[in-house]
């Protein structure tokens, strides 16, 4: 057996490890390229075959090529024999300023356009200025703002114009005679330059000595220049338009191998394979012939089989879409209509005849069908019966009644009545909204559908009557409106109920005087344990509300649409300013002086009036006002932490602030 390994901490030697060597993190390590392997000498015989813009590709890839190819006097012979080479036309010869990296990278590079400074991707337009334009609305833009045309036959002009660049000019033919133009078009800013050269030199006889010597050096340059520009534009011409008939080429076999495959061409030209070998051949001014397509036929055909059979899928998806919204138009329709009773959308969708519908192949005269068949709108109808029938029962249960087994004109059934009010406790136990929303009426149970849940949950989510409570606290505040206005929850007079107290229901709970309209009242009650209200007059409702109140003013200013009206001083609190005294004993008993046989509604004179006095003091109106003060107003957020903390309200209601108008504001 080998002896066990010493720790250092015994023998006090430290051990030899060797440390693996581990790549620094996020740099990924690049592969080996088997192109360096190649000798120089091999890799220059490849590269004189190949274009000069290929090999000016080559020699940018990394130091040790731009070393080799654009650095090295040796390399000359490859750019030379990749010009000779260039088809349709050599290309000539570069002047002794040009090495001949310098000079490839003249002639195939890209660069901003002179007058709008956008990327240039056509050949100079003047070899001569080292012009470049992008279309040909620059070209009319640089001959009208930065051209300057001289003629000849002047001999000021001529004398200025002598050692400058122009533009490349083509004799004409004309009656068999070659005419040359008696002009030349010269850069502006060259012309002025010059001109001010000349005109400097003038002040000694020594700078104009040396100013006449360097022009005479000049002149004889740009006759150089000169003839190779001409040549280089006459190259130039030929090069796009072998470029062009190429490009036409190419194009014309690709359409004439879609059209004897039976395939389109953009769906040819979408295929990687062959949209890659397109490419490649274009840009490299090789042509593309049939057998090139035959060495990837079987691949192209796999792709143009996954393009078909994916627009195939993209069209069943379509049409399933267009069923979907004419099955939405059907139940926009339906809960269009007052007082209709409906499902959700999402339970809409899996009745048995509208399942049916969506799972149908759809045409535009069919999704015009759907929504117009009188024989659809009542086979849609049918469902609709049986599941508010199954409804209506699933919802008595919870409520804790039976069906009715016969209408009545004069009874309602309990899901029926204003004390048939629902909570989900879905909701209750997940949601994060606004808790105190007044729970649900019958209808608004049945359309239910919980608004934390994601779209697609709530698309695979099913209704089920199981799901909701009864509201104990909103059908005690209904059973004691009821009991006020003399009536019953199951009379069916009961229902006008709501439009007769309007907003003159107060709240005997709150420390304030707060009145407020029945549905602000069914969030309301949900702030109290138990609740206890009264009605009171107009009369006395108006007095005690010093701003009318308006309905669904929180909804409004809560969306992201009111963030400029939150920010407005303009919110005044209610409690604040609706404050309740508080009653002595002889004033307490004099409350109870109420014909609760007739109601609140119908209160004695005598007695509404020292219920009102007791409730608002010796003094009518603001408590503020009394005192010389005005209202205080707050931002609606502010108001909002103000009530919070001031009078423990954790979420405002309608009834608990007012808005007060531009005009009546006290500065």
């Amino acid at each position: 057996m080998s002896k066990p390994r010493q720790s250092s901490l015994t023998t006090g030697l430290p051990f030899n490890r060797k440390r693996k060597s581990r790549a620094k993190e996020g740099k990924a390590t690049l592969k080996h390229c088997h192109i360096d392997d190649l000798p120089v000498e091999i890799l220059a015989e490849i590269l004189s075959y190949c274009r000069i813009n290929d090999i000016l590709s080559m020699a940018r890839t990394s130091k040790r090529y731009c070393a080799t190819l654009a650095v090295n006097p040796a390399s000359t012979y490859i750019w030379k024999r990749a010009r000779a080479a260039f088809t349709p036309m050599p290309i000539p010869d570069p002047t002794p300023n040009f090495t001949e990296s310098s000079y490839a990278a003249f002639l195939f590079d890209k660069g901003p356009c002179e007058m709008c400074n956008k990327k240039a991707k056509e050949p100079l337009e003047s070899y001569s200025l080292r012009l470049r334009l992008c279309s040909p609305a620059c070209q009319i833009a640089w001959r009208t703002k930065m051209m300057k045309t001289v003629h000849l036959h002047l001999e000021s002009a001529a004398e200025v114009a002598g050692p400058l660049p122009f533009l490349e000019q083509k004799p004409t033919i004309r009656n068999g005679r070659i005419t040359y133009p008696t002009y030349r078009e010269y850069r502006l800013r060259d012309w002025l330059e010059e001109k001010d050269a000349r005109n400097r030199s003038t002040a000694l006889p020594s700078t104009k000595t040396r100013y006449l010597e360097e022009r005479l050096v000049r002149i004889r340059q740009m006759g150089i220049v000169w003839v190779l520009s001409n040549k280089l534009i006459d190259w130039r011409d030929s090069y796009k338009k072998s470029s062009e008939d190429l490009r036409a080429a190419n194009s014309k076999l690709a359409i004439d191998i879609a059209k004897t495959e039976g395939w389109k061409v953009v769906d040819l030209h979408h295929c990687p394979s062959f949209s890659q070998l397109y490419l490649a051949k274009t840009s490299s001014l090789e042509e593309l012939t049939r057998d090139d397509f035959k060495r990837i036929f079987e691949r192209v055909k796999r792709e143009i089989d996954d393009i078909y059979a994916h627009e195939r899928r993209r069209e069943a998806e379509q049409a399933n879409q267009e069923q979907r919204e004419a099955v939405k138009s059907i139940y926009s329709r339906l809960k269009s209509k007052p007082d209709a009773v409906m499902p959700s959308l999402a339970a809409f969708r899996r009745l048995p005849f509208v399942s049916r519908i969506q799972a149908c192949a759809s045409t535009p005269d069919a999704v015009k069908e759907i929504q117009q068949s009188t024989l659809v709108a009542g086979l849609v109808q049918d469902d609709l019966a049986r599941w508010r029938a199954e409804a209506r029962a699933s919802l008595n249960a919870v409520l804790g009644f039976k069906p009715l087994t016969e209408s009545s004109p004069t009874t309602l059934e309990a899901v029926d009545r204003l004390t048939a009010r629902f909570r989900c406790q879905r909701c209750n136990s997940q949601s994060k909204s606004f808790p105190g929303d007044g729970g649900m009426s019958f209808t608004e149970a049945c359309a239910h559908q919980c608004e934390y849940l994601s779209k697609r949950a709530s698309a695979q989510t099913r209704w089920n009557a199981e799901l909701f409570t009864p509201d104990h606290k909103a059908i005690d505040a209904v059973q004691q409106v009821l009991m006020w206005c003399g009536y019953t929850a199951d009379d069916r007079l009961s229902l006008e109920a709501p439009d007769e107290v309007g907003h003159r229901i107060q709240c005997m709970t709150c420390p304030s005087r707060i009145v407020m309209t029945y549905n602000n009242l069914m969030s309301h009650c949900h702030r109290h344990d138990s609740i206890q209200i009264r009605i009171v007059s107009v009369e006395d409702a108006n007095s005690i509300l010093q701003y009318p109140s308006e309905q669904c003013r929180r909804t409004q200013l809560t969306g992201r649409s009111a963030v400029a009206e939150r920010q407005k001083r303009i919110y005044g609190c209610r409690h604040c300013q609706q404050i309740r005294s508080v009653p002595s004993e002889s004033d307490s008993s004099s409350t109870c002086e109420t014909d609760i046989t007739a109601g609140p509604l119908h209160l004695s004179t005598t007695a509404s009036t020292k219920l009102e006095d007791v409730a608002r003091g010796s003094h009518a109106g603001n408590p503020a006002k009394r005192m010389g003060k005005p209202p205080q107003l707050y931002q609606f957020d502010g108001l909002r932490s103000h009530a919070k903390e001031k009078h423990g309200i954790l979420w405002l209601g309608d009834e608990d602030f007012y808005k007060q108008l531009q005009d009546e504001i006290i500065p």
